[in-house]
């Protein structure tokens, strides 16, 4: 908190040489700043997250910017539906197959859902998102432009009372049964609900 952002350092490993930086700015939940997990280092780029919610590639050589998508903010040009101003992200991102994903969230402000996301590798659009738990979000319209994106809301399992559970581990992928596992952390009533806590255990996703 109270810094300028975070930085990328690119280091000769034989002699602790900096060969060049690449800075993140942004504020989350909290007022955190800097670089949320470790970077996956695929194909001659460089991809990470900053703890503000923005998932980035760098090029390897030169860490010059590829692209950037803000998992907090709407972008229709990125097929970005979510607004969650505290979508904050803490693990770092899995390159697989042409993938990005990421998880994201915050679990301790009552207003956030969990998520996790799959973006493109070559140009950080969305290709699909999960929404932890996906079922509080089934009332929540999408916008038109996400509609029109091809974009559609899957049926899930009863509404659990919480809204979502941050990510709290980065990724990891089964390329036999071809899924995708996540930690996630404590879980939050949704607003207007009790405030003395969660339910013991978090109901459905958390923790």
């Amino acid at each position: 908190g109270g810094g300028s952002g975070g930085t990328l350092y690119k280091i000769d490993l034989a002699t602790g040489n900096v060969e060049g930086t690449f800075a993140t700015s942004g504020t989350a939940f909290y007022s955190w700043q800097g670089i949320g997990g470790s970077p996956a280092v695929v194909g001659g780029r460089i991809y990470f997250t900053g703890v503000h919610g923005k998932v980035y590639c760098v090029n390897a050589a030169t860490m010059t910017l590829i692209w950037e998508t803000d998992l907090s903010a709407p972008n229709a040009t990125r097929r970005q539906p979510v607004n969650q101003s505290n979508a904050d992200s803490w693990s770092g991102p899995l390159v697989v197959i042409g993938r990005v994903y990421i998880g994201c969230g915050e679990g301790e402000d009552p207003n956030t859902y969990g998520f996790v996301y799959c973006l493109d590798a070559n140009t950080g659009n969305v290709n699909w998102l999960y929404v932890i738990p996906a079922s509080v979000a089934v009332s929540d319209p999408l916008p038109a432009w996400a509609t029109a994106a091809g974009f559609s809301i899957q049926a899930d399992a009863p509404a659990a009372r919480e809204t979502g559970s941050s990510v709290w581990s980065s990724c990891a992928y089964d390329s036999v049964l071809n899924r995708i596992y996540v930690g996630t952390g404590n879980s939050q009533y949704k607003t207007g609900e009790p405030s003395a806590g969660t339910d013991l255990p978090d109901e459905w996703y958390g923790s």
